[in-house]
């Protein structure tokens, strides 16, 4: 939830006042806190099916029904597995010497043995820890970005941001995580 362009811009996670909004409207839909910092493969089935309803009606998003399967019970949408393939591809980290070509090799070597072996591959849990870290920095810096007003308007259709040398840029040469970045911080400007 907290990589939800509309539910961080709704709450205002950015702001002072974000985390107090956040409690009010979980528990105004219907979710407690103890439900949120548990892990959502632990609770029983039928919560789990309870807060997936409630979560698409407040959200008003449809997720995605698809699910892969990799290990005894890891699941994954296919949305997952495409965004990963994107940040494999795309995403050149400073301190990774690999060029365009590895990382494409990389990427057809992910999928290739996601399929051969019926997703019982080694390598795509380090690849969701790589995604997942790049969401978490992607959310980092929209939220100093608004918490710190770096956003300013310049004309009608023109924005201008100034971002310091924070460390988490390097996300942004990824044209996926770049995309999600812009939709995420004029989302949250726009509010």
């Amino acid at each position: 939830m907290v990589h939800d362009i509309t539910f961080c811009c709704q709450n205002a996670l950015w702001s002072q006042k974000g985390e107090s909004v956040l409690k009010h409207t979980l528990a105004t839909i219907g979710i407690t806190l103890q439900e949120c910092h548990q892990s959502f493969d632990s609770l029983p089935s039928s919560r789990r099916k309870e807060i997936f309803d409630i979560l698409n009606k407040h959200l008003d998003s449809k997720f995605v029904t698809f699910f892969a399967q990799y290990g005894y019970h890891q699941k994954f949408t296919a949305v997952d597995f495409a965004r990963i393939m994107a940040s494999k591809l795309e995403l050149r980290l400073p301190n990774a010497s690999l060029d365009l070509i590895k990382r494409a090799e990389g990427a057809i070597k992910l999928l290739t043995t996601f399929f051969e072996n019926n997703g019982h591959d080694v390598s795509i849990p380090p690849a969701i820890i790589q995604y997942q870290k790049g969401l978490d920095a992607i959310r980092g810096l929209v939220f100093n970005a608004l918490h710190h007003s770096l956003v300013t308007a310049a004309a009608e259709n023109f924005y201008v941001l100034t971002l310091d040398n924070a460390q988490d840029i390097v996300y942004l040469s990824s044209r996926h995580f770049l995309n999600m970045f812009v939709q995420f911080v004029l989302t949250g400007f726009a509010i």
